[in-house]
């Protein structure tokens, strides 16, 4: 699985949820600022990410852009490949 693989499917999952064209889930728009998505919605999104990606979870802080959620997501599954 690689970023561009996460970033589909993130804008997927996104795009689904809040209802939105996939098209303004660009990889830097900011989800709270630019895309007006509120803590709670986030935290809804988080909770689908992790499961989908079959994480332990997605930290609450630092996850401002679907970029920086992928970078997470890519390294949980190195630290996994590595057990």
């Amino acid at each position: 699985m690689d970023k561009a693989d996460v970033l589909d499917e993130l804008r997927t999952i996104y795009a689904e949820a809040l209802e939105y064209p996939k098209e303004v889930l660009t990889p830097d728009a900011h989800l709270e600022a630019e895309l007006g998505i509120d803590s709670l919605k986030q935290t809804e999104l988080l909770n689908r990410v992790t499961e989908h990606f079959g994480m332990e979870r997605v930290p609450d802080g630092g996850v401002e852009t679907l970029d920086s959620i992928a970078a997470v997501v890519l390294a949980s599954a190195h630290r996994t490949e590595s057990k």
